[in-house]
Order: C-alpha cells, then sequence, then structure tokens
C-alpha cells in the first residue's frame, strides 16, 4: 500500500508553546494537584456527557462519538475536554489517518467486491466514512461488537451515507467468528480496541481473525503511547484504565498469528500509531 501524503492530511497540529504549557502547568494540575472528588463534581456540575459517558462505559463508544464531534460542545466542560486535552485531539487525528488509510485499501482492490470486517466496531464510523468516500459499490462490511448499544446509532449513519443494503451489525464474539459471519474479509479493523485488552486477549483475536484471512488480505491496529500525558487522570477521574503498548509490542503479537506489520504511521501528537498489516 502506498503510505506517501500520510503525514500531510488535515490534522489538527498543537504547537511547541502549548504542548510546554499542557505538559508544565495542565497535566501536574489534573494528575497530582486536583482533588479527583472535586473534577467528578465539576464534571457532574457542568452536565459533561464525556465525563458521564466514560463513568457509564469506560472506553465504549459513546465517549469515542463525543471525542469525534467536530462541532462545538454545548457544555463548557466538554468543550474543554474536547478542545484542550491531548486524548481526544489525537483521537480526531487517528480517525482521518485510518479513514485515509481504509479508503486507499479499497481503492488498491481496483473494483473487486471488498469485505471489511470491523472488531469492537461500536458504530463503525471510520469504516463507513471511508466505504463513502471511496465511492465503490461492491464494498461491504460487517460490524461485530459485544455490546450492541451503539448499533441503532450505527444503523442512522450508515442510512445517512446511503450504505444501509452493505452494512450488517453482529452482536457477538470474534472468536466465534465462523458463526457470526459467513464471509471471507479482504481487510480487518483492530482499531481503538487493543489498548482494552490483556495481551493474551489481543492474541487470541489476533489468532481467530487471521484463521479466516485469506492470504494479501490486510489489517489495520493501532498502539498507544503514553505520550498524551494524562493516564493517572484518566484512572482516578474517568474510569477509563488504558493499556499502553509499543507499536513493536503489538506488532508482534499479530505477527504470532501470521499477520506482519508492512507499515507504522504516527498521527501527529504521537499518541496513537497505525499499524499497517498483512496476512501472510
Amino acid at each position: 500500500m502506498n503510505i506517501d501524503g500520510l503525514d500531510q492530511l488535515d490534522f489538527e497540529r498543537v504547537g511547541v508553546i502549548r504542548r510546554a504549557f499542557k505538559a508544565g502547568v495542565v497535566h501536574p494540575l489534573i494528575n497530582w494537584i486536583l482533588p479527583a472528588s472535586f473534577m467528578r463534581w465539576f464534571f457532574r456540575i457542568t452536565r459533561s456527557e464525556m465525563a458521564a459517558a466514560s463513568w457509564a462505559n469506560p472506553g465504549g463508544w459513546k465517549s469515542m462519538e463525543l471525542s469525534y464531534r467536530e462541532t462545538k460542545h454545548p457544555q463548557i466542560a466538554d468543550r474543554l475536554l474536547a478542545r484542550v486535552g491531548s486524548v481526544p485531539v489525537a483521537l480526531r487525528n487517528r480517525k482521518r489517518l485510518v479513514v485515509e488509510i481504509f479508503t486507499r485499501m479499497i481503492a488498491d482492490r481496483d473494483g473487486q467486491a471488498t469485505h471489511i470486517v470491523a472488531l469492537g466496531a461500536g458504530p463503525g464510523m471510520n469504516t463507513l466514512e471511508a466505504m463513502e468516500r471511496s465511492g465503490h459499490r461492491d464494498v461491504h462490511a460487517w460490524m461485530i461488537d459485544l455490546n450492541p448499544d451503539s448499533f441503532e446509532f450505527g444503523r442512522q449513519l450508515a442510512a445517512s451515507k446511503g450504505l444501509s443494503d452493505r452494512v450488517r451489525y453482529i452482536h457477538g464474539d470474534v472468536q466465534h467468528y465462523r458463526r457470526l459471519v459467513d464471509a471471507v474479509p479482504n481487510i480487518v479493523e483492530m482499531i481503538g480496541i487493543c489498548e482494552y485488552l490483556p495481551d493474551e486477549a489481543v492474541r487470541d483475536l489476533a489468532r481467530a481473525v487471521s484463521d479466516v484471512m485469506p492470504p494479501g488480505s490486510r489489517l489495520v491496529a493501532n498502539s498507544l503511547s503514553k505520550r498524551h500525558g494524562t493516564d493517572r487522570f484518566f484512572r482516578r477521574v474517568m474510569d477509563l484504565h488504558m493499556i499502553h503498548r509499543s507499536p513493536e509490542h503489538v506488532s508482534g503479537m499479530l505477527a504470532d498469528a501470521g499477520i506482519v506489520t508492512e507499515h507504522v504511521v504516527p498521527e501527529p501528537m504521537g499518541v496513537y500509531r497505525i499499524l499497517i498489516c498483512r496476512k501472510q
């Protein structure tokens, strides 16, 4: 796959002065100085949707959808979280990067029928946007998730893009892939899932999907770095416990399942790195 120009997408970028201010002032304040009880009270009193979503389902699809939003949040707390927080900025950059990668992968299929399988998909926002952008009619997607709460939102989003007849939402465990999906995947999405699973679960997931991937098929995953500088804040205030790994660590776990990493592409914040992989 051609990765030229991926670093030139319309990313959100944070300047040196702002980065220094966050590292020297904001991060110590929210990680160590302000009591967690005070910050939780602040988010409750200001009716923060992002905090409420994280408390209800840490790392869930609603938190992601709120972070992805380009429009201005009505609540002041959410405006601060979305625009000042390193992770929401990095998430929006990750989305732009992944959508572009998927769009190119679909184009590389040269008009062939293309099956995309998204693991831990939620509403499948990345996949749906790439399908729409590609303009290729013979692309179908299967969104698999253990939690079906996002599926109605996903179906509405698919309908708004004219994709309803080409997308299926499946409630189930990917370990039982053959019972859930009768399609052979050409592209597999594992974005936003590895950081919530221990190593052995990631290896099991990779083996399960590798068993049904034909040689040459593609897989896209990500690693998560502590460069965002707010892990303690997320753990003590948002109840969000993420697992940080190097791209080499994630690549090694995928390699154990016969999936080889060909390219590693960072988003500008350096928080997420996207692994572009191929089944041997």
